[in-house]
C-alpha cells in the first residue's frame, strides 16, 4: 500500500536526548528528505542536534 501525500505523516515522539538522557530538548525545525520530512531537536544540556 502506497501512502498519499495528503495522509498524516507519522512523527515520533522523543522525551528525552539519547547522548546525555537529559529531558531539556526542544524542536528546532524540519528537514526534507528525499520521501519524507524528518523533525529536528536540538538538546540545550550538551548544545547537539537530533535528527530523529
Amino acid at each position: 500500500m502506497l501512502l498519499d501525500k495528503q495522509d498524516k505523516k507519522l512523527e515520533k515522539k522523543i522525551e528525552c536526548c539519547p547522548y546525555c538522557h537529559s529531558p531539556k530538548i526542544i524542536k528546532k525545525g524540519r528537514r526534507k528528505k528525499k520521501m519524507e520530512e524528518i523533525q529536528i531537536y536540538f538538546c540545550k544540556f550538551v548544545m547537539r542536534m537530533l535528527l530523529l
